[in-house]
């Protein structure tokens, strides 16, 4: 019987005791009982806070405390291991990814219960910016926001963040950072952390005219962070940019024909030609990181440049290109690509750069005045791989990809490039590393020079200052190496990989400086202005305070052409190399004509402003470029300066000229003083030559044999040159240059734009004067499909789930020229069209491996494709916000913001591993259920009331069955 009664007895006693409870608030009785929102005992011995009574005795309770969430624990992974078929890299995508946490992150809260968590400035960063944002924006260019954040109440573990981008007026975005979560600390963390900063994405279209961004801060696991602490007015930052236009810049690379030497210096007749691969693309890409452009397009040039003897008495050293000092060969091969530049007209093409086989052992000895050899402090020969006209259009470079281990961002072939390229748009040498005057000359006026004894010069980026411009490496995702990007500072006593020197100067690794870059946006049409910087004023007689006389200076149809050139029907386009190691010269180009195409007359007026200058400058030269006649008496004399090549200082230099031809020349020639180094004879007669093919019109089809003849009536040997046009023989670009043959058989249109009215013609030269014919009726030679190439990420890469994916790349017409827009297409084999435009950022590819494809579209519908693969691992992922995350933030931009003082029921954590409870959780401090407010009782003893009634029914039912 006493045991038949136990269970009707115990069923009465918890009655009784959620009765009791029932009589509490039903959050207080929670609070008690220890369930979620219960406290846990201080491991020292401290207990539970108890409850004190209000000295006012108004009924109002004090805060309760809560249980901590779990501490986070992150998931275990693995990447794919390579493997032959398909040789992944471990590497993620986008900023450094953190793997999903199987539980919320916790906030690590101080003991001072007072939370305050603070985004306090926002970098707008293409590459170099400060905290102030006052180096321009270009439109469309590559861009990160960085949001600084940091706590007032010691260090909080899984901050997010979401951004809010208005453009021109217009909410266009709402974005979440590509690296969160991250931590907070207290002095803000380290700017040379990329991971200290919530990282943002803007996508290309939102980078233009006037933009807003608008920040939220939060810890990872509350909804409503803000409510525990003291201010929310924090959480929030805003800034305001605006993007200007910029410019593209395009570059041709085309290879150099080069020998090999043996050790002993003798001559093997072992070609050395540089073929165009995906290095090369990427040394080209590379210059976006150092000049503040809105892309750089590249063009790989087809046709290969060749000495002017190439092969003429069979392949020997005089008649070949080595890398040793043989005089005029550095010279020489730019003064060749200055030609192939100047008679190419398909596309705009701001500078060529002559790409050399990076397999050669040797390079050019930098040389002293007296032309011996020089030294660095380790005792080694100093040499060069690479020079470049100062004020000009071509330059030329090893194809260099090893890059620095301690400063791995620093690409050699990238940054010579950047240098040479330097060079081309008027920039001279920083004094940074003590033997720069050796390569070229200095420009004195650079602002951030210092000596540290021994005629040393230890340059920084910009004026050392914690908060003032930093580098920012968002160009990473070209180079298969790299896992992130770096961040540069402006000390250069900064240990690798965050240290950096300018690139105009030759200490390494080198970045680009507030100097170089602020005068570069001039040149690509951005005004920037470098006292607003807090660079020094520029003198007057300083080289580059004159940008108006650069290139490219956006300026097209101003100047005038030098006066010798006035109401001239009879030119000369004379290109050559002088050596002054030896006091020799070459011509390698000497062309009679009698019109100039637009491209060749902007070259003269740009030259000619760089010779006033020099001039005014008070430049001398020894050399002179004069038209004599059969007596040598001079009928007319052009002074040859040193104005293109500064990193030739000790070599030589290049030059292309245009001069009139004068009646009664028999010889052009180059003197220095008396001395005369070189000359070419004038015949009395021009050649003659005739095409013999093709002359027929209609449709081409391939192999297309075109064969010529020609004769030169007074017996000089003469060379061809093929050219085409596309519209009908208004412009003409030369395909092939330096021929002896009298034919060549066309097996591909790959490279040249397809006509209704096409036309081939040739030039005969015999060493001045010239001669040409083309065939007699139009021909047909069809479209060429687009040629596309991804630039990142890189084939085979490794992406976080969720992370931004950045796309890149470009897609060249033949016919329509660079594509853009939703000429151009993205798409997985997974997920199908992904967008449009030459970038595009994804967040949400499915896990797995992608064919990730980018397909150019030209106006004839026309399709030409790139493909790499990127494997999206679920088991490194990005921690995304809920899209109730989102939908609150965007709320809270809109102004729709609950109360940000602390309520007065809001919960306060006990310790510094406490963690709030979602604000959905709480109720609000002044409201009540409805329930309870039309009862005027707690809801809590109504639910206690209603349970107990239950629980003794049941009880007397038992009762009487047992009975």
């Amino acid at each position: 019987m006493q045991k038949k009664h136990f269970l009707p007895f115990l069923v009465t006693i918890l009655t009784l005791v959620t009765f009791l409870f029932s009589a509490l608030p039903l959050d207080a009785a929670i609070a008690q009982v220890g369930g979620p929102g219960g406290c846990t005992p201080d491991p020292t011995g401290g207990g539970c806070p108890t409850e004190e009574p209000d000295p006012a005795d108004s009924g109002e309770r004090a805060p309760a405390t809560r249980t901590p969430f779990p501490t986070a624990t992150p998931l275990s992974f693995s990447l794919p291991q390579p493997s032959p078929e398909f040789p992944f890299r471990p590497t993620p995508f986008g900023f450094q990814a953190r793997p999903t946490a199987t539980q919320p992150l916790g906030v690590a809260f101080p003991l001072d219960p007072d939370l305050d968590l603070e985004a306090w400035a926002i970098e707008v960063t293409q590459g170099l910016q400060d905290l102030e944002n006052r180096m321009p924006l270009v439109a469309r260019r590559g861009t990160v926001i960085r949001v600084y954040v940091r706590s007032k109440s010691g260090t909080i573990q899984g901050v997010r963040g979401i951004m809010q981008i208005t453009q021109n007026g217009k909410v266009v975005g709402i974005r979440h950072s590509d690296n969160q979560p991250i931590t907070a600390y207290a002095d803000g963390g380290d700017r040379l952390d990329v991971d200290s900063t919530l990282n943002f994405s803007a996508p290309i279209y939102t980078r233009d005219g006037d933009v807003n961004y608008k920040v939220f801060v939060y810890p990872v696991n509350t909804q409503f962070p803000y409510q525990y602490e003291v201010t929310a007015e924090n959480n929030f930052f805003e800034v305001d940019v605006e993007y200007q236009p910029g410019s593209d810049v395009t570059i041709v690379m085309p290879s150099i024909h080069m020998h090999m030497y043996d050790e002993d210096e003798i001559f093997l007749n072992q070609i050395m030609d540089y073929e165009s691969n995906m290095d090369s693309y990427r040394i080209g890409f590379d210059l976006e990181r150092y000049y503040p452009v809105v892309d750089v397009k590249i063009i790989s040039w087809a046709s290969k440049i060749y000495p002017t003897d190439h092969k003429k008495n069979g392949p020997h050293s005089s008649d070949e290109w080595t890398l040793i000092n043989n005089g005029t060969a550095p010279s020489e091969m730019m003064a060749k690509i200055q030609v192939a530049r100047d008679e190419h007209n398909y596309y705009s093409d701001d500078f060529w750069y002559g790409m050399l086989d990076p397999t050669l052992p040797w390079w050019w000895n930098i040389l002293d005045e007296d032309g011996n050899k020089t030294y660095n402090k380790e005792g080694e020969e100093s040499k060069f791989f690479a020079t470049g006209f100062s004020n000009g259009t071509v330059a030329i470079g090893l194809m260099l990809t090893n890059f620095d281990p301690d400063s791995p961002w620093w690409v050699e072939g990238g940054v010579t490039g950047a240098h040479e390229g330097g060079h081309n748009y008027g920039l001279g040498h920083y004094l940074c590393n003590g033997n720069e005057d050796l390569g070229g000359g200095i420009d004195p006026n650079y602002p951030y020079p210092e000596v540290i004894g021994d005629g040393v010069v230890n340059c920084s980026l910009a004026a050392v200052d914690p908060l003032g411009f930093y580098g920012f490496d968002w160009g990473w995702g070209l180079w298969p190496h790299l896992n992130g990007p770096t961040v540069i500072s402006n000390d250069p006593a900064e240990a690798a990989p965050n240290r950096g020197f300018p690139t105009m100067g030759y200490r390494r690794p080198q970045y680009v400086d507030v100097f170089t870059y602020c005068t570069l946006l001039n040149q690509f049409g951005v005004p920037c202005n470098l006292g607003d910087l807090g660079v020094s004023i520029i003198p007057d007689s300083m080289k580059l305070a004159s940008l108006d006389n650069l290139p490219f200076a956006h300026d097209d149809g101003e100047g005038e052409l030098p006066e010798y050139l006035e109401n001239v029907n009879d030119f000369l386009r004379v290109y050559g190399a002088i050596g002054f190691k030896d006091n020799v010269a070459s011509f390698t180009d000497v062309i009679r004509t009698d019109t100039l195409t637009e491209k060749q007359i902007q070259a003269v007026i740009q030259h000619a402003g760089h010779v006033h200058h020099a001039e005014d400058e008070g430049l001398t030269t020894p050399y002179m470029l004069s038209l004599e006649d059969a007596s040598g008496n001079p009928l007319f004399s052009l002074p040859l300066y040193n104005t293109e090549s500064p990193h030739e200082k000790s070599i030589g230099q290049s030059f292309n000229e245009v001069i009139p031809f004068v009646s009664g020349t028999k010889f052009i020639r180059i003197r220095s003083g008396e001395a005369i180094l070189a000359e070419r004879r004038v015949s009395n007669n021009a050649p003659k030559v005739s095409i013999n093919t093709q002359n027929r019109g209609g449709a081409l089809a391939l192999p297309v044999e075109v064969s010529w003849s020609g004769i030169d009536p007074d017996g000089e040997p003469l060379t061809y040159t093929l050219q085409y046009s596309y519209d009908g023989g208004e412009n003409w670009t030369s395909l092939l240059r330096d021929l002896e043959n009298t034919g060549v058989i066309i097996e591909s249109f790959d490279g040249i734009p397809g006509s209704e009215n096409g036309f081939f013609r040739v030039v005969a030269n015999d060493g001045v004067n010239t001669a040409f014919d083309a065939n007699d009726v139009a021909f047909t030679i069809p479209d060429s499909p687009p040629v596309s190439t991804i630039v990142s990420p890189v084939n085979a890469f490794v992406a976080p789930q969720g992370g931004a994916l950045t796309l890149t790349g470009q897609s060249i017409d033949m016919e329509d020229g660079f594509l853009a827009g939703e000429s151009l297409e993205w798409t997985s084999d997974i997920d199908g069209l992904l967008g449009t435009d030459e970038e595009l950022i994804v967040y949400s590819l499915s896990p797995g491996v992608h064919e990730i494809k980018l397909t150019g579209i030209d106006s004839k519908g026309q399709r030409g494709e790139a493909i790499v693969y990127v494997n999206v691992d679920p088991n490194n992922s990005i921690a995304l916000p809920s899209q109730q995350e989102i939908d609150d933030v965007t709320a809270f931009f809109a102004g729709d913001v609950p109360e940000q003082a602390r309520p007065v029921d809001a919960v306060e954590p006990v310790g510094p591993e406490s963690t709030a409870t979602p604000a959905a959780a709480q109720p609000e401090p002044d409201a009540q259920p409805a329930a309870q407010a039309a009862s005027g009782l707690p809801l809590g003893l109504l639910a206690g009331v209603g349970v107990g009634l239950v629980l003794l029914a049941g009880f007397f039912a038992l009762r009487n069955r047992n009975k």
